[in-house]
Parts: structure tokens; sequence; C-alpha cells
């Protein structure tokens, strides 16, 4: 919508200044002065909008700003991030620009016809050369009119030297340049009726000009009136020409031939232009949010003031020239921005703050609030704004990948007036360094990868059986575009610095040193959130899990993803657990669901084993428990005291109840052998 911005503060310079012509200079007598007026003030008009004062460009202040930690969420909140509904809403203002592009285009048809128009007639009609004028014989009117050079007369109006000199003064002066650029403006600026003012006044100054020209030849004033009114009748006027006999302007140009000739003091009006031009452009640089203010012709620095010691270290370091956005990894492990404000390095916008990482060695760095940002770019800056001036460093590669589980999240809803600015990236002192190698996950043989220039305490390093250092007191990383001008193409993989006063130097016979840390490798998820399996090596024997009501029956089933030599166990309920096995693995619900889907969702028991005894039935289990073991005791079943003899019935209640007990007894044994 900037287009339309400059449009309109453009069209409403243009009303002020043709306000002040109507108002100061509309009834004088100094004509070409009057019309240079008005053209250069129709070009001031378009021109002030892309001017400004910098230095009254309200500063944007680094106020009482927050800079808070790197905020890192896992990806289970980042997924609930995106899965938010984004509310769409319609735009109407980008049916503008169609409309207004259509409109513009009938305009510059119109303009068109107008030029083909004469373009014809000059084809048909006999033409006479001049010198530098074309005589164009008109037989169709009797009139006379020009065109730049061309000179479009009847055959009878020829043999009048008054009429002539009234168009060698249009054609002299160039007046056919005035009316083709309004017709153009007209084009641009359709909508605004003011233009249609200034061609009129412009063509009316045209033929004052003429006017007076022409009768300073020796032609009195009252004959020459006659004669335009004998002439002017029944013509016909043409919008891309001067012409001498209109009917519509006739009485105006005969009062000002009459008039008196207006002071030469009255001159200096045209100096009130100048105060007024200046307050346009205060009035464009202070009240106008706009981002097409390309030309500042009295720039200011923005100062950064540092009221608050908690961001006196981050604003010292913007000031130094670095500058680091605030960022995650999402599930896939891939860096994105989080700062939303518009980033600008030197002029340019950054189109995909997910492709940047930050910028170092800036000559200057500005932070805009959302207001500020919002008044010089428009919609585009209503997050704030970020810019970099000078040669920065664009940072190639992506920072470390940060376990989201060690992330601290600051408080929810900020208020609107805390502007956010994260603090350039500032690496604690690595006091271990580790060369890249290529790690193996069958062998801990890992081949030298590091293609950096390394040295210590300014010697390089050519070995590459090197490993590492520790206790080194400072490391720098430096990239390739920063380490070639220092060291060479030998550096063209970038550089890395160490320096310190008792190194201790990792030898190739101990063990395999983790990855490099700079630039960081982004961990699997499994190995972030999912701790190791459990390695049940003392165990042999394994009993599904089973729960029974107060009668003995099954009432709840192993849910777990039992699987033994890689084979699923189908059927749990006829699975009564297993012996003789050499090794049974543990898994927690999440590794399992990784390793085996949804249906291990409960977790999952990994059983291996060559000489596997599967047990027929619960009584084939391990002998019962230890006293001490049983959770659970046999139920106390009280005989009546009232009968003294044993029936049938009291006898199968009796077998039920031993068999509840045999079954109670072999549940308690299996659930005391997991707990253990």
């Amino acid at each position: 919508m900037d287009w339309l911005y400059y449009l309109l503060e453009a069209n409403l310079y243009l009303l002020i200044f043709y306000g002040f012509y109507r108002l100061f200079l509309h009834n004088e007598t100094f004509y070409n002065s009057n019309r240079y007026f008005l053209l250069l003030s129709s070009i001031t008009a378009f021109l002030l909008p892309i001017m400004q004062l910098g230095f009254l460009n309200p500063a944007p202040v680094v106020d009482n700003v927050l800079f808070p930690p790197p905020v890192l969420y896992t990806a289970e909140e980042m997924a609930k991030l995106a899965a938010a509904p984004a509310v769409e809403t319609i735009d109407y203002t980008t049916l503008l620009y169609p409309i207004y592009l259509c409109i513009a285009c009938c305009f510059a048809i119109k303009l068109a016809f107008s030029l083909a128009k004469i373009i014809r007639i000059w084809k048909k009609a006999t033409k006479a050369k001049s010198g530098n004028i074309t005589l164009i014989e008109l037989n169709e009117q009797t009139t006379a009119f020009s065109f730049f050079n061309l000179l479009f007369i009847h055959p009878h109006l020829a043999e009048k030297q008054t009429v002539l000199n009234h168009e060698m003064v249009h054609i002299k002066q160039k007046h056919s340049i005035d009316i083709l650029f309004l017709e153009i403006l007209q084009v641009i600026c359709w909508f605004n009726p003011i233009i249609y003012f200034i061609k009129r006044d412009i063509k009316l100054l045209h033929e004052y000009i003429a006017d007076e020209l022409s009768t300073s030849k020796g032609m009195q004033k009252h004959d020459y009136a006659m004669f335009l009114i004998e002439n002017s009748f029944g013509i016909v006027p043409t919008p891309l020409t001067n012409q001498i006999f209109n009917q519509s302007i006739l009485k105006r140009r005969i009062n000002m031939l009459n008039k008196k000739r207006t002071a030469g003091w009255a001159r200096l009006r045209l100096l009130l232009a100048l105060p007024l031009a200046a307050g346009m452009l205060c009035a464009s640089t202070m009240a106008f949010t706009k981002s097409y203010g390309y030309i500042d012709l009295l720039p200011e620095k923005v100062s950064l003031q540092t009221p608050d010691k908690k961001v006196s270290d981050e604003i010292t370091m913007a000031k130094k020239g670095f500058y680091s956005p605030n960022y995650v990894f999402d599930e896939n492990n891939q860096y994105k921005s989080l700062d939303q404000r518009l980033i600008i390095i030197n002029g340019v916008a950054v189109k995909d703050n997910n492709k940047f990482y930050g910028v170092s060695n800036a000559d200057k760095i500005l932070f805009f609030n959302s207001k500020n940002a919002t008044e010089k770019y428009g919609a585009k800056g209503k997050y704030g704004a970020v810019e970099v001036y000078g040669k920065p460093t664009v940072m190639t590669y992506q920072p470390e990948y940060v376990i989201a589980d060690t992330a601290k999240f600051p408080a929810p809803n900020p208020k609107k007036d805390q502007v956010k600015f994260p603090p350039p990236i500032v690496r604690q002192t690595n006091l271990n360094f580790f060369a890249k190698r290529n790690y193996k996950a069958s062998s801990t043989h890992a081949p030298y990868a590091d293609k950096r220039y390394i040295l210590f305490n300014g010697k390089p390093v050519s070995d590459t059986t090197f490993w590492g250092v520790f206790n080194a007191t400072k490391i720098k990383h430096i990239n390739s575009s920063e380490a070639i001008p220092t060291y060479g193409e030998v550096a063209r993989n970038g550089a890395v610095e160490i320096m310190g006063g008792i190194i201790k130097y990792i030898k190739p016979g101990d063990a395999v040193p983790p990855p490099p840390v700079e630039p960081p490798p982004a961990p699997k998820k499994d190995q972030i959130k999912f701790p190791p399996p459990i390695i049940r090596k003392d165990k042999t024997s394994f009993f599904p899990m089973r729960s029974v009501d107060k009668n003995g029956n099954v009432i709840r089933l192993d849910s777990r993803f039992i699987v033994i030599n890689g084979k699923k166990i189908e059927d749990i309920k006829t699975f009564y657990g297993i012996t003789n096995a050499t090794k049974i693995i543990d898994l927690d619900a999440a590794t399992a669901v990784k390793k085996y889907g949804k249906a291990a969702k409960y977790g999952a028991v990994e059983i291996t084993g060559n000489n596997l005894k599967y047990l027929k039935s619960i009584a084939d289990g391990p002998p019962p428990p230890i006293e001490t073991q049983v959770k659970f005791p046999p139920p106390i079943v009280r005989p009546d005291k009232k009968s003294k003899q044993t029936s049938s019935a009291t006898k199968k209640i009796a077998e039920q109840v031993k068999r509840n007990q045999e079954v109670i007894s072999a549940t308690t044994r299996q659930n005391n052998q997991l707990m253990q």
C-alpha cells in the first residue's frame, strides 16, 4: 500500500500549492512566472514525499528494553503452536491497485487517441517546411493550432500575420511540453480534480503570454480582441494543442489583455512558496508514517540510551556490531527463527528470517519497537525492526541445538510496550576443543575430518592425528569469510584460534571424544528424551502380569508389547511365561513406540534365548515366594458355626477357595519377581 500513501500525500501537496497560486498569483500579469510556478510546484509535490529531515523524525530510543534469554520449545510445544488455526481476514485494500490501474489505463488510452488524431491529420494534410517549423494545411476547419514544431493552419488564416505571430510564440516557448506533462500527470492522478484545474490554468497562461507578445508588435489591443471574437465561434478545441481561437476562454483573455500591469514588487510573493514547501517537508517527516522517504536531507544518527544496568552489556555488544536473532529447533531439528521483526541490512530487507542467523562487524545496529517501526515501514514493521548498516558478515552456520528440557521460558503475556530484543550471540568460554571426526557406530575408529585451519597460540596444526585439547583459556571460531582475508586460502573452510598457557592434548589412544561443539550437530530425538532400555542380564525367567478378582478369574492381562526372538506374542491369554532366557530387555513407552509403533504404547519386553522353555499354565511357574514377599494374604474362610456336617455344597466351596488361593499365590510371585 506504499504506492497509495505516496500518491495521496503527493496530491495533498499539489492541492496546497494550487491553493497558494489561486490565493496570491492567479490575477497577476507576470504570466511566465505563474507558468513556471505551476509546473515546478507540480513536480515538487511529487518529490516532497520521498524526502525527509532526519533530525525531525522521532528517534527510536532503546529504553527499558528487555533482553530475555533464548526461548526454547519442545517438539510438542512447537507442534501446538503450528497447529493453532490462523485467522485470515479479507484485505479489501488489495482491490484498490487493480481498480486504480484499470482507470489509469482508460485515461492513457484516451491520451493515445488524441495523439493518434494529430498524427492522422499530419499524415493526410499537405505539408510545407519553413526552417524548423512544419506548416500543415487544414481544409476542414478555419482555425490554427500548434503542437511542438507542427503548425496546423487554414490557408485563409495563413495570410494573416497576427495568427502566425501568435502560434510562433507557442512553438518557440515549447508550450506543448507543458500540456503533455500535465496530460501524463492526469493519467497518474486521475482521481484528483486539482489536475484538471491546473491544466486549464496552464493553457490559459499560454494564451495570455501569446496574446501579450502578439499585441506588442504593433497591433492594437482593441483590434486584436475583435479579431479573436470574429474567428472564435464554431471552433472545437483540441486537448493536446494550443489553439488561438477558443470560445470558452475568450472573455478571460480579453479581460487580461486590458488589465493594468502588475507592479514588479508583486513578484516577491513567489518567495512565500519557499517556507510553504519547507513546512510541507517538515510535515512529511513528522506527521506521515511512510517507508518511501528515501532522501534524508538532514540526517541525524539515532543514539542508544542505556538507563538500565541489566541491558548495558547487550547494548554494548550491539554497538560493537553483533546481532543474532532468537531461535528454536523444530521437531525435524530444523533451525526456526523466533524473531518476527523486520530485519534490514543496508536498506535491503531479509526475506526469510529462518535463513538468517545473525551478523557481525556491522558499523551500526538500530533497534526499533513496533510503534516506530510501523511509522517507518508500515505494516511490515508491526513486530519491530532491526536496521544493520555497514558491511556485516552473515553467519552461514546454524547455532547450537539445545536440549529443550533445559530451556527457561519467560513469563507469559508480556506487555505491548515491552519490546523484546534478543542479545547477540555470546558464546560461553569453551575450555575444551575436539577436532571433527567421522564417527561410526560399529567401531571407535574416527578418521580426521576437520578441514578448518586450527592454530595453537598462533601456530598452525598440521598433524592429522590431532584429537583435541583441554584447559584452553580462549577458543575463537572464525567463519570462512573472515578467515580467508587473515590466513589465505588455507582457511577457506574457516579457522579455530586456541590460546592458553597450560593446554592438555588428547592422545589418539584415548577414548573417542564427543562430537564438536562448533557448529553443533542436531542430536536425534531418541538421544534427547528417551532413556536407555533396562537390560536384565541376571533374569532368565519372565512371567506376564495378570490381575484376578476375588474368585480367581483373570480380569486384566499384561498390556506390554512382548517380543520373543524377534517375534511378537499374538495371544497374551495363552502365554504364561518362559524360562532359560539369555537376555530380557524392558523398554519404556516412549522408546517402545519409536521402535514398534503405537501397538507398544504401554511399553515392551524383548526376550532372547536359544533353549527357551514355555510354561503351559500358571501352576508351571516358579515356586511360591517366601512369606515376607506375599503382599496379598489368602482370604480367611470361616466355617459356619451352625453347620456341623459337611455337605457336598460346602466341599465344592472349599475346593473353589483352594484354587483361588493358588491363583493369587502365583500372581503374587510374578509381581514380586518383576519388582526385583
